[in-house]
Order: structure tokens, then sequence, then C-alpha cells
């Protein structure tokens, strides 16, 4: 296992630099958790300070990382919970009906949220429940249906969890387009339930990020994708001209750097046998948008930025492993065989 390992340590050197010297010498213990998919899948942790490393085998899907450990469904469509010592024990709190068609959930800073689908394509009901990690305050926060092909969906927090950000989301089509896309987005109040669009909505079913109380999103403009750029706080607006791009007519993937100032998003040209993507950083303080580098016929997808904001970390919609698209050069490096998943805390 130590040599089935060893591709990951390049990864753990890349994330570790930026580590503070406060992490360093205290508890818990920060550790990045990849996956490598099979018939079953193998799940890598590896401790930050250490460089230790630990694999376990399960046999399930839908893997989210929180701060307090990984979560996954089941082959019996169980919710369980595995820390870096490979211990799977049944989640504590969250619990799915037998007649459950889909689960989608978020875990932002201590709260998570999780919105369960039922029903029939023609008729589907959601139920979207809160709590903190720990359990406490566990609630349902949002009910709505029945809905003919539409659900809602937990996009993120804010930053002072006071409100969840939703979607409503095409029930079919959301899962065949190569890129995460939003329809028509939506802020919950979580103290008093209010529900209200967020500002332009509905617009296109194209890309679209919330963080550190800005929004960005993707609009058809004249010639592609424009960018528009909101302040939640004071309501002001930056527009920033697409790119023109002939043929890349599909855009998605949208995701804020840290600082809520900069977002790199995809664009895409489909043929009956292959698909090319190109990345665009836009600039909201600068006022630009530029294409990062050239195409690239391996479909990746965003995980997050880097927390120094160099570099988005990308993985494959068909295999494993891990890149990374340089902000500054527009290169992408494949830095894992393993796919990274995000990082928890053990104690």
């Amino acid at each position: 296992m130590a040599a089935g390992l060893s591709f990951i340590f390049t990864l753990f050197i890349f994330l570790c630099f930026s580590l503070p010297t406060s992490a360093q010498s205290t508890s818990p213990v920060p550790h990045e958790i990849f996956i490598t998919q099979g018939a079953s899948s193998e799940l890598h942790f590896i401790n930050l300070l250490t460089g230790a490393q630990s694999s376990v085998t399960v046999n399930g899907d839908n893997f989210l990382v929180t701060p307090e450990g990984l979560l996954f469904v089941d082959e019996s469509g169980e919710v369980q919970q595995i820390n870096e010592r490979g211990d799977i024990k049944p989640h504590p709190f969250i619990s799915l009906p037998p007649e459950i068609r889909r689960l989608d959930w978020i875990s932002t800073g201590d709260q998570i949220a999780w919105t369960i689908t039922v029903g029939t394509p023609n008729s589907l009901i959601t139920e979207t429940w809160v709590a903190h990690l720990n359990g406490e305050n566990k609630r349902v926060v949002f009910r709505d249906g029945p809905r003919d092909g539409i659900r809602a969906y937990p996009v993120t927090f804010s930053s002072d969890g006071e409100t969840l950000f939703m979607d409503y989301q095409p029930h079919t089509i959301a899962d065949i387009t190569p890129f995460q896309q939003y329809a028509a987005l939506f802020s919950l109040n979580l103290d008093t339930g209010d529900t209200v669009s967020l500002p332009g909505e509905a617009a296109c079913y194209c890309g679209g990020d919330i963080r550190d109380g800005q929004f960005m999103r993707m609009v058809l403009g004249s010639g592609g994708f424009d960018i528009r750029a909101y302040d939640l706080a004071n309501g002001s607006l930056h527009v920033l001209t697409g790119l023109e791009r002939p043929g890349f007519t599909l855009g998605g993937d949208l995701t804020i750097a840290p600082g809520g100032s900069r977002a790199i998003y995809a664009l895409a040209q489909l043929s009956a046998d292959n698909i090319e993507t190109i990345f665009v950083l836009a600039d909201v303080a600068s006022g630009t948008v530029q294409q990062l580098g050239e195409a690239t016929a391996e479909p990746l997808r965003p995980i997050g930025w880097t927390d120094d904001g160099e570099a988005l970390l990308l993985r494959s919609r068909i295999q494993d492993g891990t890149w990374r698209l340089d902000v500054k050069t527009g290169e992408i490096t494949q830095i894992a065989q393993a796919t990274y998943l995000g990082a928890m805390l053990a104690g």
C-alpha cells in the first residue's frame, strides 16, 4: 500500500505549504482526504503535520467532507461517517426515508444542510434540513413541491451562517450537463424561513457562485457569456463583458476565489465524440476577462481554489486524479493520481 500511496505525497507537499503555523502546533490535526474509485472506493487520509498516510475501502457514494469527518451513503442507503482511522459508524442524526430519490448536501463552517427529494419526475417534493455538525438545532427549514421536473437544491451558507442559498434545479438536465449550473438562485433566511430571489434571478441555466458576500453570475450576452458581479451587502453591480469564443456555447462551473473579487468559469464546445473546455478568469477589480491557457480535451471540473488564491484544483469527470490550474500561467498540471475530496480535522 505504501507504493500505491506514494503518488499522493506530491499533492500533500503542495497543499501543506500554506498551512498556518498555528495549525501545526495545536489539536485537532488537519487531514487531507483523497479517493480512488473502482468496484469499491478507496479513501486515503494524509496527516498534514506528520505526513502519515492511511487508507480504507468502502462501498458507497455521495461523499461529503466536513471538518469533523467524511460522510457517505452506503449500499443500503444509510448515511455513514468515517474518520481517519477507518472507523465507520452510522451518522448520528441524518437518516434517509426509503422512498428517497436523491440526496443533495453541503457543509460550510460548523453547519450542514441536506435536501431530500422524493416523488416522481413529474411530481418532485423536496425537504431541506439544517443542523450544526454536532447535531444541535436540527430542523426542517424549507419544504417545496410537488413540482414537475424541478427540485430545490442547497448551494452554500452565507459567511455568517444565517442564510442558506439554494437553487431550483431542472431534475433531468442537471444530471447530464458537464458543468455545475444554476437556474433560479434564491436565499433562505434560516431564522424567519423567508425566501428571496437573488439579484437578476431567474437567469440562464449557466454558472454562478456566492462567496464572501459576493454573488457572480454568468448571463447570456451579445457575444457569449457576460459576468454580473453583485455585492450582496450594498447591492452594487459590476458587469464584465464576456469573451467571444464561437462554438463554446455551454458555460458553467463558476468558482469565486478567496476574497470575492475574482472567479474562474468554464466554457465548452461539444461535438459528437468529444468536448473541449477552456477556463476563463474574471477579475472584477480590474474589469477584465481573460482565457487561461489553451483548450483542453480533458473533462475537468473545479474542486476549489487553493487558500492563497494562486490556483484552482480540478478533477476529472471520467477518471481518478487531481489537477492544478495556475492562474498566472494558465498551465494545467496533474499533481495526483487520486482525486482530492477536501480537508477534515481529527482529534
